[in-house]
């Protein structure tokens, strides 16, 4: 493991199938988590995705290209199975479970949220 830990946690609630951003809002945060994986270094990774309740997809890990493949699978109807539930993002409990994720992690810390 290296000496950094990072997790993701990415909003999947309705409002990310928005396209005010191109092609969607959805698409362009994976964007970003895709470049910040291939240029960090020094991080292991975990990995949660969030709408009214929030889900662990990965634990702390070194293993970037499982996080890629993750991250490029997601969409909005991983969670979406018409529950009333996937269209808010409860963003306090994605980061009470971003923070269960590293708190027994003895090094930097950091939560890279995109909703």
């Amino acid at each position: 493991m290296r000496d950094n830990a990072t997790i993701i946690v990415l909003d999947l609630s309705r409002s990310m199938k928005a396209d005010d951003v191109s092609p969607s809002r959805l698409e362009y945060a994976k964007d970003i988590i895709k470049t910040f994986l291939n240029n960090d270094t020094k991080s292991s990774i975990g990995y949660i995705v969030f709408s009214g309740k929030a889900f662990a997809l990965s634990p702390v890990t070194d293993d970037k290209a499982g996080i890629l493949s993750l991250v490029e699978s997601t969409q909005t109807e991983n969670l979406e199975q018409g529950k009333e539930w996937t269209s808010w993002s409860n963003i306090g409990d994605a980061l009470v479970l971003a923070g269960s994720l590293l708190e027994k992690k003895q090094w930097e810390k950091e939560i890279l949220l995109l909703t």
